[in-house]
């Protein structure tokens, strides 16, 4: 698991969900890649973990209880692999209070930027990949 120390002074996108909550479109190795690509040094995924229901019924935003186990086996297969490129992280929202709060995160997506260890650039809410790109630039 992520500590908030690990987190200093990195590019971070600590929002990343996958198909199996229905939220995304893709395969896990696209989403690391893509995140490499944009200049990401940490990427966090945050599926809805499943909830068993007490009558049998299954969320259609949550990822399946079948699916943990490829789910945590695949994350972990990347984070192995990627892990000289970037930092991968598995991330639950629902159960991450202290992180979104010492980052004061009310909204997601929510991506933050820092240089020098320092918070210089809140980006709350859907951003298109070439405004994300710009954004980079000039933050750079």
């Amino acid at each position: 698991m992520l500590k908030i120390s690990d987190l200093k002074g990195k590019f971070i996108n600590m929002h990343t969900h996958t198909t199996r909550c229905q939220h995304a479109k893709g395969t896990d190795r696209e989403f690391v890649e893509s995140a490499i690509e944009a200049g990401f040094d940490v990427l966090g995924f945050s599926d809805h973990v499943p909830y068993p229901f007490p009558n049998g019924y299954e969320s259609h935003f949550r990822m399946k209880c079948a699916e943990i186990e490829d789910y945590m086996n695949t994350l972990q297969a990347l984070k192995e692999e990627y892990a000289d490129r970037i930092i991968a992280g598995k991330v639950n929202v629902d159960d991450n209070d202290e992180t979104c709060a010492a980052y004061g995160i009310m909204n997601i997506p929510t991506i933050l930027f820092f240089k020098g260890g320092e918070l210089v650039h809140r980006q709350v809410g859907a951003i298109r990949k070439p405004d994300l790109q710009k954004l980079f630039e000039e933050l750079l």
